[in-house]
């Protein structure tokens, strides 16, 4: 790749996105940005942007929102990015997608992908029945996710 790729990733309670964050970015040779540490990087920094969290309420986390929200209107200028989710549901991923892609879309991205799995999801009553998905992300899922990014790799 010309210009580097960079993955901003929120992985907050089991750091289930962090590990897909981190699989892809070895494959990428990208680096990880957290959204609460880092300014938006401008579109001729990168050649490639992932953009990943936990799924909360159906939604990607606020840290990604907000970092989205904050972006200027152009910001995107054509440049690709894809989206990536570890959620309890994983099947339901392009109903947690739909809205971040529109935001990003509308500030001029070029949204290439989507990438789910499922992960250790302990909300609410789920805790007390020890979990969904307590073995996830797997090897199988961590492969994946590189496969995912290495296809990324192509325009």
């Amino acid at each position: 790749m010309d210009k580097k790729a960079i993955i901003l990733c929120k992985s907050v309670h089991h750091q289930n996105t962090k590990q897909i964050a981190d699989a892809m970015a070895a494959e990428l040779h990208a680096e990880v940005i957290d959204p609460d540490e880092t300014l938006c990087p401008t579109a001729g920094d990168y050649s490639l942007l992932g953009i990943g969290s936990g799924i909360y309420y159906a939604r990607f986390h606020r840290a990604v929102r907000d970092w989205v929200r904050r972006l200027p209107a152009n910001a995107g200028n054509g440049h690709r990015i894809f989206l990536f989710s570890t959620s309890g549901l994983p099947f339901l991923t392009a109903l947690y997608h739909a809205p971040l892609r529109r935001k990003l879309q509308a500030k001029g991205f070029q949204v290439t992908a989507d990438f789910s799995c499922r992960g250790r999801d302990s909300f609410a009553f789920l805790r007390w029945m020890g979990g969904l998905n307590r073995k996830h992300p797997n090897a199988k899922d961590l492969d994946r996710a590189r496969a995912f990014a290495h296809a990324q790799l192509s325009p």
